[in-house]
């Protein structure tokens, strides 16, 4: 079993390297470009893409809707 610990670490580590992916625009992850009206197509597409081969395993919707809600989220703050 994994702890609560260890799944906010895996997360943050998921995090780190999305950022740097966004930094180096990394075609192999990132398929597509957001729009700005309407980000939440290519954001899921990033994370259907991404998340399994992070985490080297199948996501279930939970988990894809989640990501998808922290990245509009920090869109929405001004992050890109």
């Amino acid at each position: 079993s994994v702890s609560s610990a260890h799944v906010e670490l895996l997360e943050q580590a998921t995090w780190t390297l999305v950022d740097d992916l966004f930094a180096r625009h990394d075609t192999r992850v990132l398929s597509c470009t957001p729009d700005h009206d309407d980000p939440t197509p290519c954001v899921r597409e990033i994370v259907r893409t991404f998340v399994p081969r992070a985490w080297r395993r199948p996501i279930d919707e939970a988990t894809e809707d989640r990501f998808v809600a922290q990245a509009e989220a920090a869109i929405g703050s001004g992050a890109s």
